[in-house]
């Protein structure tokens, strides 16, 4: 049997130490920056985490928030790149129910509109506007189309 023995000094001993550690440091700092859990919260773009593949799918969605759906459209829209106060009032809107469009500025998102025929007070003229990016709900907004009393909520329930 054979043994080896190594003499280091204490300076290398150290040396060695705050290498092994600044290692250790870089390696942690890399997986906590890289790696993603599975139970992440959703993000400000999508508070509750809501899909919309297609126009029926924004159809189920608002069913299951108790509207009743009519007509609906489709179509593509830009988001504009510089906002006047009206897009910046629209975006406080969706902040209140935690979306943002602003990473979305000059991209396109799909605009899915839908006639809602049970808004109470209403025969008429109530609309509910999902913005999708993706697959993905990222604004919406129930709003009156009549010039004379018109207003816009966030997407709620119906209560």
């Amino acid at each position: 049997m054979k043994v080896m023995t190594v003499k280091l000094n204490p300076k290398t001993v150290f040396g060695l130490i705050l290498v092994a550690a600044g290692v250790l440091v870089v390696l942690l700092t890399f997986l906590a920056n890289h790696v993603k859990t599975g139970d992440a919260a959703p993000s400000a773009a999508e508070p509750a985490g809501l899909t919309c593949a297609d126009v029926q799918a924004g159809a189920r969605l608002l069913t299951d928030m108790g509207w009743q759906v009519g007509d609906s459209n489709q179509k593509t829209i830009t988001v504009p790149r510089n906002w006047d106060a009206v897009y910046t009032e629209y975006n406080a809107l969706q902040q209140q129910q935690g979306y943002d469009l602003t990473p979305y500025k000059g991209k396109q998102v799909q605009l899915y509109t839908y006639e809602i025929t049970n808004y109470t007070g209403y025969d008429q003229g109530i609309v509910a506007d999902l913005l999708v990016s993706n697959g993905r709900v990222i604004g919406a907004d129930l709003c009156n189309t009549s010039a004379k009393d018109g207003f816009m909520l966030g997407l709620e329930k119906r209560k």
